[in-house]
């Protein structure tokens, strides 16, 4: 998803120089996009859990971003292929 903030009408920026870039203000990771969609009670009831617990600053919603970034870019796979490489070293 990509989108130039600046010149979107849908969107208001304030003229204060806050020292962001506009690389930073068009990164899609910095872009929330409202979606619908239905999890798993369990699941929903984990990430609540977490939360509360303090993770991802007490957001469950912030939790399942850091998550699904997690499984969507491969960090896990990552982590496992250098854990692999090591074994065989």
């Amino acid at each position: 998803m990509k989108q130039d903030l600046k010149n979107n009408p849908n969107i208001k920026l304030g003229d204060a120089d806050i020292g962001i870039s506009d690389e930073e203000i068009n990164n899609p990771k910095n872009t929330k996009v409202r979606i619908t969609t239905y999890i798993d009670g369990d699941v929903y009831d984990e990430l609540q859990r977490r939360a509360e617990a303090g993770e991802a600053s007490g957001k469950y919603q912030r939790l399942m971003n850091d998550l699904l970034r997690l499984v969507l870019f491969d960090i896990f796979t990552e982590k496992k292929t250098i854990k692999a490489t090591k074994k065989r070293a």
